[in-house]
C-alpha cells in the first residue's frame, strides 16, 4: 500500500484528503445518530435521518458525473468540501427534541455535497493515475481507507461523543472539510485528454443515452448495473440495524455504536493484505464474496454476545470490501475515460437511492419486527442475489460458446 502512495503523489493527496473529510464526517454521523436515538428512542427517526440522501441522489448525483466531463474534478471536490464546512457547524445549533427538524435539513444538504463528491471522485481516480496498472490496488487502497475511516472515525468519534458530548464532535467535522480542501489543494498534473470542451453542450438525456449504450454493449457492465439494482436493498437494511444492534440488542450504547463501525473499518483495512489482480474472472469473485458477506451477517443477527457480534461483522465488511474493490475496478478498466464521470453518477445514484429508501424502510419495519429476524432476511437477500446473478453468468458464458460454435460451423460450411 505504501509503494503505490509513493509512485502515485497525486493518489496520495487524494487518499489522505478523503481519509481526514471522511473520518471528521463519521465521527459526525456517530454524534447524530446517538443524539436522535436519545431524543426520540426511535429506530423510525434512525432510518429517517439514514435515508434522507434519496432525493440528493437522486438529482445531483448524475449531474456531477455529467458536470466532471467537463469541469476541473478537482476544483469541483475543493468546492464540495468548503460548502460542507458552516453545514456542519449548523448541528452545533440542536440541543431539544424540537430542533430535530435542524438534523434533517443539514444531512440533506450535507448529502447533496456528497451525491457531488463521490462519482468526481471515482472518476477522479483514474485521471490522475501515472501508471493505470495500479487501477486494481489503489480500488483495494480506496476500501482499507474506508477502513480507517470507520475504525478512527466511529471508534473515536463514540469515544469523543461520550466523553465530550457532540457539540465537540461537530466542530472537528467542519475543521476537517477545510483540512481536507488543503491537501486537494496540492494535486497537480490533470492529465485528461478526454475532457469535453465546455462549447459542446451535451444534453443529460444524450448523456444517459451513451450510458445505456455502453451498459448495453457490455453484459459485464449491464450486470453490475443490475447488482446496483438490487443488492443495495439488503445493505440498506444491515446499514439501519448497526446502530440498533449496538444500542437496543446489546445495550452497547454510544462506545456499542463506535465498536461495531470500528470492526467493520477494520473488515476494510484487511483488505490491503488482499490481492485479487491475478484472477481471471474477477466478476465471479465478486459474487462468491458477496455470498460470503450475507453469511457473515445471518450469524451476527444471531450472536449471543457484543464481541462475537464484533468479529462477524469484521467479516462481513472483509468480504463486501473484496466486491466492492472489483467492481470498481471493473467499471474503471470497461468505461471508456470519457464517459466514466457520468457511468458512475448513475451507479452511485441508483444504488444511494435505493439504499436510502431501503434505510427508511427498515426503520418503518424495526416498529413491528425484532431486529435480529430483519438481520437475518437481509443477509439471506445477500446470497439470493449472488446465487442468481451466478446462474446469469453461467447462462451467458453457455450462450456464448454456443454463438461462438456456431459461428465455426458457418465458417467450414460456407
Amino acid at each position: 500500500m505504501v509503494g503505490v502512495l509513493k509512485k502515485e503523489k497525486n493518489y496520495n493527496w487524494l487518499f489522505f484528503s478523503g481519509l481526514v473529510n471522511g473520518v471528521g464526517d463519521r465521527f459526525s454521523q456517530v454524534a447524530v445518530l446517538t443524539m436522535l436515538l436519545e431524543l426520540t428512542g426511535s429506530g423510525l427517526a434512525v432510518g429517517a435521518a439514514l435515508s434522507i440522501r434519496i432525493f440528493p441522489y437522486l438529482f445531483f448525483s448524475f449531474a456531477g458525473g455529467v458536470m466532471s466531463e467537463r469541469l476541473s474534478r478537482k476544483k469541483m471536490m475543493v468546492i464540495t468540501d468548503v460548502m460542507r464546512v458552516p453545514l456542519a457547524l449548523s448541528l452545533l445549533l440542536v440541543n431539544e427534541p424540537e430542533h430535530i427538524w435542524i438534523i434533517y435539513v443539514v444531512l440533506f444538504f450535507l448529502a447533496v455535497g456528497e451525491a457531488v463528491y463521490e462519482p468526481v471522485r471515482k472518476s477522479f481516480i483514474y485521471e490522475i493515475l501515472h501508471d493505470r496498472k495500479h487501477v486494481a490496488r489503489v480500488n483495494v487502497m480506496e476500501q482499507s481507507m474506508l477502513g480507517f475511516v470507520l475504525v478512527f472515525g466511529s471508534v473515536f468519534g463514540g469515544v469523543f461523543s461520550y466523553l465530550m458530548g457532540p457539540k465537540v464532535v461537530f466542530i472537528i467535522n467542519g475543521v476537517s472539510f477545510l483540512m481536507a480542501t488543503l491537501l486537494l489543494l496540492n494535486i497537480t498534473d490533470d492529465r485528461r485528454p478526454t475532457l469535453k470542451p465546455k462549447h459542446i453542450k451535451v444534453s443529460v438525456r444524450e448523456e444517459l443515452k451513451l450510458v445505456k449504450k455502453a451498459f448495453h454493449q457490455n453484459p459485464v457492465l449491464r450486470n453490475i448495473l443490475l447488482l446496483e439494482l438490487t443488492v443495495p436493498f439488503a445493505s440498506g437494511l444491515f446499514n439501519v440495524l448497526i446502530s440498533i444492534y449496538a444500542i437496543q440488542v446489546f445495550h452497547g450504547e454510544d462506545l456499542g455504536v463506535g465498536l461495531f463501525y470500528g470492526a467493520l473499518g477494520l473488515g476494510l483495512i484487511l483488505n490491503s493484505f488482499v490481492s485479487f489482480h491475478r484472477y481471471q474472472n474477477l466478476y465471479t469473485l465478486a459474487l462468491v464474496a458477496l455470498i460470503f458477506e450475507g453469511l457473515m451477517q445471518i450469524l451476527v443477527s444471531q450472536s449471543f454476545s457484543i464481541w462475537m457480534a464484533v468479529v462477524l461483522l469484521t467479516g462481513v465488511s472483509f468480504f463486501g470490501g473484496i466486491g466492492n474493490s472489483i467492481f470498481d475496478t471493473l467499471l474503471m478498466k470497461l468505461t471508456p475515460a470519457d464517459h466514466q464521470g457520468a457511468v458512475f453518477g448513475v451507479t452511485s445514484m441508483v444504488s444511494n437511492v435505493i439504499i436510502s429508501l431501503s434505510m427508511f424502510a427498515g426503520g418503518v419495519w424495526l416498529e413491528w419486527i425484532d431486529p435480529r429476524h430483519l438481520g437475518l432476511i437481509a443477509g439471506s437477500l445477500f446470497i439470493v442475489f449472488a446465487i442468481i446473478f451466478l446462474v446469469s453468468q453461467k447462462k451467458m458464458i453457455t450462450r456464448q460458446g454456443h454463438i461462438e460454435m456456431n459461428g465455426e460451423q458457418d465458417k467450414l460450411m460456407g
